[in-house]
């Protein structure tokens, strides 16, 4: 979630694909994208610790389709908050679903041409480098960062790093080895695999690790909690949202302080529920798609 942002105005961010929130959907329409620990999304995430240093880390999933079956303006509310990737269609065309993980790693799933793909980003500049587990890896250099890509099928894998001279292959390959089974963060007990493994299928699916030593309710910041997520869906023409909240300990939630978030932030005709489960608490909210997504 966006600093500074009220709980309000970040539910209304998250709709429009801006920053990272946290709430979803008990049911909804979508297709190949799910997180939970027995979904193939999750499948996709490296772990915690094979991503490297101490930085805040993050990943986020949307379903093109979930939003395209719910007519969803994808010019106005989508494709402006994608970064650019030479390989896919800026408007997302045959595109079925987008995961960011840490803000540099994209992974597409798609229904375009592996050949088409090869082309485009040949023509870009791209040279084939190597591959890795089935996957043609391709790297190309230009304002002063390192660019990587992955292909394989009916997926495209996507990063950059700063500095031409660093590798940006090593982060496709970590994703590539966690989809064979190797270092995923669904297998992690830590934080970010609890998270993981209260989250379930959306039309976006975000989270985030988090650090929070102070409690600011109009802000919808806790103080413990060190990993929060979304789930977001369609429901007719309803979004309902589930919000999950990973405290450092059970001792650590502060139901009263979550209650005056709630009221802070007038959301209390939207919370359909609150429950807490040890040391993770589950907020579940519903809005309507006009609310989220004004026509």
């Amino acid at each position: 979630m966006k600093d500074g942002l009220s709980r309000r105005e970040t539910i209304k961010l998250t709709g429009a694909m801006v920053g990272t929130s946290f709430i979803s959907s008990l049911s909804g329409c979508t297709s190949i994208s799910s997180i939970g620990n027995n979904s193939p999304y999750a499948e996709w995430l490296p772990s915690d610790n094979s991503l490297g240093d101490d930085r805040k880390k993050s990943f986020e999933m949307i379903d093109f389709n979930s939003y395209r079956d719910n007519n969803i303006d994808m010019n106005q509310y989508i494709s402006p908050y994608f970064d650019r990737f030479e390989g896919i269609p800026t408007n997302f065309e045959n595109v079925n679903s987008k995961t960011e993980i840490t803000d540099e790693i994209s992974i597409y799933h798609h229904d375009l041409n592996e050949d088409s793909i090869k082309n485009n980003i040949i023509s870009e500049g791209y040279e084939e480098d190597s591959s890795h587990k089935d996957f043609l890896l391709y790297t190309k250099t230009g304002g002063g960062r390192h660019y990587g890509v992955g292909i394989k099928d009916n997926v495209t894998i996507h990063t950059s790093v700063a500095g031409t001279l660093n590798n940006p292959l090593p982060s496709i390959k970590k994703v590539i080895d966690a989809k064979s089974g190797e270092n995923r963060l669904k297998d992690e007990s830590g934080d970010f695999g609890t998270l993981c493994g209260e989250l379930g299928s959306g039309a976006r699916v975000l989270g985030s690790n988090q650090s929070i030593e102070e409690t600011n309710t109009e802000r919808w910041m806790f103080r413990g909690v060190v990993a929060q997520g979304d789930e977001i869906n369609f429901n007719q023409d309803m979004i309902t949202q589930k919000s999950i909240l990973v405290f450092d300990n059970e001792n650590s939630i502060n139901n009263d302080k979550i209650d005056e978030a709630i009221s802070n932030n007038e959301l209390e005709e939207n919370i359909n529920s609150i429950n807490n489960n040890g040391r993770v608490v589950t907020i579940v909210g519903e809005y309507t798609i006009d609310e989220i997504y004004p026509s």
